[in-house]
């Protein structure tokens, strides 16, 4: 598995709930999707990614080798961790962002994942309180 540790010195910049910056190289957050600005919970996933990366603190980033290693815009497809806090399973766990398994291929925290889901789907938490769920 590559395993890259950034120590991070200054705020990484959020490009979206699932889309960072660091060091100039752009990450996508692996087997999640939140919603795209302007949609309902946008700017609240935006927020809270926002919040979980403002603690000056190392980050481990991640690649899950079941996985492609960068999407078809060039960044790098990682799990971002903050000590022992997965930002995907956040994500899920908090109503921020749904499951998303590229090519159905899922990667080792997608049964995880999938259940975060499940249960802040069940309680209508954030994006899950839009439309009914449906975006």
């Amino acid at each position: 598995m590559l395993l890259l540790v950034a120590a991070i010195y200054a705020m990484p910049y959020v490009i979206d709930g699932d889309t960072i910056v660091i060091n100039d190289k752009h990450i996508r957050v692996l087997q999640v999707n939140t919603p795209e600005l302007g949609e309902c919970y946008a700017d609240q996933a935006r927020q809270f990614t926002r919040e979980f990366l403002s603690k000056r603190a190392s980050l481990t980033l991640k690649a899950d080798p079941s996985l492609d290693q960068s999407d078809k815009y060039g960044r790098s497809l990682r799990y971002v961790f903050k000590g022992k806090e997965n930002l995907s399973l956040e994500l899920v766990r908090k109503g921020y962002a749904k499951p998303m398994f590229f090519k159905e291929a899922k990667g080792k925290y997608a049964d995880l994942i999938m259940r975060y889901a499940n249960q802040a789907k069940a309680n209508r938490l954030g994006l899950w309180n839009c439309n009914g769920g449906s975006k």
